[in-house]
């Protein structure tokens, strides 16, 4: 297993030797390999030795490998016996030097001379480097030096953007390329280490993207104020249309009998201003519903990790208050199926303000852990809304269930807020259902305000995922007017496994039709009550 999963210099373990419950040897086909475990069994840190550090031996016979009394380590070869002293280091404390020998912009080289840049003492980089907008796409390369492993030496990097960025993992890689960056203040650094995990100093270099002039301080101001202008002289223009339509009222009045004529001029009036603002209302939620769609992330993270998947997303008016979010962060796939408190146009501002903290919290922030997201995300609701569990302040919140499955270790972690996590699997040629309880309480101010729990699950292959909100169980409908309740949606989840996710989608959505349409002499129509999230995901 340690071989396959690429942690020993080679593939072929010929001979193991525990030197005590935390370490032990591996003999390879071109060497051997010290490896530390912690207390968990998990492997901590893994030394290879070779031909470079004295190891002449080359490939070891099989099954030899022994300790004798003072504690020497023997090892039998292809080309004869070879001796280990375990205590010998060597020279480990060594800190291998990092020097940045490249900058490019699109791959290629920066023409210091057309740009008047003064370049540095040693690799001829741009003391001074401030590029546009356009200019976003920047490749370093690097190199470390150091005389006792220099095969060895694995690098990191960071690139902070106005003072915020991570290091990324340890790699042989000596060139990175950012693309796509954005107006603002980077500083690049790179380190090295040894084979031994000693890290030398970083390199730093500094750079400068500036804004687009329409993103400029002054550039605002200036179509604030042309803006402030603008409706002044509407409001102008229309103050003196309103007198001009009031005095040739005032004409027909006279005119007229005053009390006939006046209620007439009323009723259309009031009748325009209702239709124009019922139109101006209309358009501005058709509006906020493609904002609602572009907030919305986008598909494809679904469609390239999982393949078939499914989104039924129905809104009971034209904008929703439930939402679905997906985002990949290191290794994770954060997954989301939120039900904020109302619908229509409140629920909708809800959702949006969800979408927003989850991309600061998963994308700036790097919170990867459903638990510690909920908990994040209720914070900056709270402070959001200015809740304080006081009756004159506001209540809303959200519920929502959410994961984060690793598929490379084929584990999700679920955290929910009275929605919860249903797997459908498939044990001896029959499908179960598993079912993961939510904690019962909201994103938001609530009586209980403890950490929200997380559960660790390990998914199969062929395992169907569901996140959904509750507005599908609570829909009134069928023969007796009732809820479409747990058991009959669990019970339909169960009879459509065999099909693929596009095709449970449209019998789940043909299901909940029917359910709502149900003609009954007994019950009028109800039609749909709520908003509708439910989320499909086959692994």
């Amino acid at each position: 297993m340690l071989a396959t999963k690429g942690l020993l210099s080679s593939g072929t373990v010929n001979s193991l030797l525990f030197l005590s419950k935390n370490e032990v040897i591996a003999g390879t086909d071109n060497g051997f390999d010290l490896i530390e475990l912690d207390e968990n069994l998990s492997i901590k840190e893994v030394i290879s030795y070779g031909a470079n550090d004295g190891f002449t031996g080359g490939e070891n016979n099989t099954n030899s490998i022994a300790r004798d009394n003072e504690g020497m380590i023997w090892f039998g070869t292809k080309n004869g016996l070879i001796r280990f002293n375990p205590e010998f280091t060597g020279n480990t404390s060594y800190e291998p030097e990092t020097h940045i020998t490249s900058v490019k912009l699109y791959f290629e080289d920066i023409d210091l001379k057309s740009r008047n840049l003064t370049p540095t003492d040693w690799f001829d980089l741009p003391s001074t480097l401030d590029l546009s907008h356009k200019e976003n796409h920047i490749t370093f390369e690097y190199t470390g030096i150091c005389f006792s492993d220099p095969a060895d030496i694995t690098y990191s990097y960071r690139l902070e953007r106005n003072g915020s960025g991570e290091w990324a993992p340890f790699t042989p890689s000596r060139i990175v390329t950012s693309s796509d960056l954005r107006p603002g203040s980077y500083t690049f650094s790179v380190r090295a280490q040894s084979k031994y995990g000693v890290t030398g100093k970083a390199d730093s270099y500094s750079f400068l993207i500036r804004p687009p002039f329409w993103k400029t301080k002054w550039f605002i101001v200036l179509s604030i104020l042309t803006s402030a202008m603008a409706i002044i002289l509407f409001i102008r223009y229309r103050e003196k249309k309103l007198i001009e339509e009031k005095e040739n009222l005032e004409k027909i009045v006279e005119e007229r009998t005053r009390e006939v004529v006046e209620q007439k001029d009323e009723i259309e009036r009031q009748r325009d201003i209702v239709t124009y603002q019922k139109k101006e209302i209309t358009d501005s939620i058709h509006y906020a519903e493609t904002i609602q769609k572009a907030v919305l992330p986008d598909e494809s993270i679904l469609k390239n990790r999982f393949g078939d998947y499914f989104i039924l997303f129905r809104p009971k008016d034209i904008v929703s208050g439930d939402f679905y979010w997906m985002s990949e962060k290191d290794g994770h796939i954060i997954i989301t199926a939120a039900d904020c408190t109302g619908h229509g146009v409140p629920g909708a501002f809800m959702s949006m303000l969800g979408v927003s903290f989850l991309n600061k919290i998963v994308n700036e922030k790097g919170i990867v852990q459903p638990d510690r997201i909920l908990n994040e995300l209720r914070e900056n609701v709270i402070m959001s809304l200015k809740q304080k569990g006081e009756r004159e302040t506001s209540k809303d919140g959200m519920d929502m269930a959410l994961c984060s499955v690793n598929l490379n270790k084929n584990l999700l972690l679920y955290a929910g807020a009275n929605n919860p996590l249903v797997i459908v699997r498939k044990v001896n040629s029959e499908y179960k259902i598993i079912e993961k309880r939510a904690d019962v309480m909201p994103v938001g101010v609530y009586s209980r305000m403890s950490d929200f729990a997380l559960h660790e699950i390990e998914i199969m292959k062929g395992d169907t995922v569901y996140l959904f909100s509750d507005g599908f169980c609570d829909q009134f409908g069928g023969p007796d007017g009732r809820k479409f309740m747990k058991p009959r949606f669990h019970k339909m989840l169960l009879d459509n496994q065999e099909l693929e996710m596009s095709r449970q989608k449209e019998v789940f959505e043909k299901t909940l039709d029917e359910w709502i349409d149900y003609s009954s002499g007994k019950h009028g129509y109800v039609g749909q009550i709520d908003d509708i999230i439910l989320l499909g995901i086959r692994v």
